[in-house]
């Protein structure tokens, strides 16, 4: 293998005497699509190539740290360590940690292939690392190439490529011809691969047992949140249902309490207007009695009664307040309510008042002055309606 200048595991402190496998051959960490910088070792499916994001320095420092240490050791002991699974999970990007099963499968396929070729054979790694680093050599010079021509042709580029692709194919064929030998030497080898296979069939089938348990987990956990979730819901919904039924009922008491106000503001307003009602009333019926007492007193003691002191059939006793309207009202709200009603009592009262307002009643009582004086008009106006008042009794009588 070759270790160029930018490789992390060109270290100087990492002998490459003390490898007995290549990390970076193996794995195959460097991507050459980006100048054979690590990069992530998922596969971008979307864009049908390998992922170029790259790791955390500290995330690829510690993986090399840990492909160096397994190095160490032979291929099919490195294939076994659990160290290969926390190398995969810090080169692969947070995106693609889901390969790691894929990851450990290829790089366990590479090391028991390398453990098959070179086991016991140190001078076969020696082999491989010069030629390979003559490989590197004509990988070196088309990337400089490349570099120095920056508008290569697509034609220029796929024969890079199929010359990178004839000296990869001659150099494992080569690999594989010097492996021959070890493998003719220890007839154990053939032996041991049912038991290397079955290894691997464990191992995968823990990755996959692993797997299926992260999925699981996994699965529990986003059913608990959702549970969680619901039952937050359920909850909100449940309070959301409980404050709008509260605020339904103190709606309701509010306007029950408003209607019982409202009710209680008209039956007070009512009893309020039916006192005044009354209280007009009695007060009125007060008035007119004390009119019509005034009246009557005034007319029984006809020695005191004159032109001036007259008792006039009106609700303040004036000559001033004498005309038709006031005179009616009189005769129909001051007399005993025996006398307003209609009927035999009514047309007595009425006639006798008719005599008395009489024009010649009144002349013979207070003389001729009284008539053709000051009292003229209003004299002419009571004895007016006195005749329609005991034309409509008479009417009346007799219906």
């Amino acid at each position: 293998m070759y270790y160029n200048d930018t490789s992390p595991f060109n270290n100087p402190h990492t002998s490459l005497k003390s490898h007995k496998w290549d990390p970076e051959t193996v794995m195959g960490l460097a991507n050459r699509d980006v100048g054979d910088r690590i990069t992530c070792i998922g596969w971008a499916t979307s864009r049908n190539r390998r992922c170029q994001r790259g790791p955390a320095r500290h995330k690829i420092a510690s993986a090399v740290r840990i492909l160096n240490r397994l190095a160490c050791k032979n291929a099919s002991k490195a294939a076994g360590s659990p160290e290969l699974r926390e190398a995969a999970e810090l080169l692969l990007c947070w995106q693609h940690q889901h390969y790691i099963p894929d990851v450990l499968k290829q790089w366990r396929i590479g090391l028991e292939d390398w453990d098959e070729d070179y086991e016991d054979d140190d001078s076969s790694f020696a082999t491989f690392n010069r030629s390979d680093s003559r490989t590197s050599s004509t990988y070196d010079k088309s990337r400089v190439k490349k570099e120095e021509t920056e508008d290569l042709s697509a034609e220029e580029l796929r024969r890079i490529m199929k010359q990178m692709q004839e000296d990869i194919a001659r150099l494992n064929a080569k690999l594989r011809g010097e492996g021959e030998k070890p493998k003719k030497r220890d007839g154990g080898a053939e032996k041991a691969t049912p038991q290397r296979d079955s290894k691997q069939q464990e191992e995968e089938q823990q990755a996959r047992e692993e797997e299926r348990r992260r999925r699981e987990k996994e699965q529990k956990r986003r059913q608990e949140e959702e549970d969680r979730r619901k039952e937050e819901e359920r909850r909100r919904e449940e309070e959301r249902r409980r404050e709008e039924e509260r605020r339904r009922e103190e709606e309701a008491r509010e306007k029950a309490r408003k209607e019982r106000e409202f009710r209680e503001r008209v039956r007070r307003a009512k009893e309020e207007r039916e006192r005044e009602a009354r209280r007009k009333l009695e007060k009125e019926a007060a008035e007119w009695h004390a009119a019509w007492t005034r009246y009557s007193r005034g007319w029984d003691n006809l020695k005191n009664v004159s032109v001036t002191n007259m008792p006039w059939p009106v609700k303040s006793g004036l000559q001033s307040d004498v005309n038709e309207a006031n005179v009616k009202l009189f005769f129909a709200k001051a007399p005993p309510e025996e006398l307003v009603k209609l009927g035999e009592k009514r047309w007595k009262f009425i006639n006798a008042e008719n005599l008395r307002w009489h024009t010649d009643k009144v002349m013979q009582r207070f003389g001729p002055d009284a008539v053709d004086g000051a009292a003229k008009n209003a004299l002419s106006i009571i004895a007016k309606v006195m005749i329609e008042l005991r034309q409509e009794a008479q009417k009346e009588k007799e219906a």
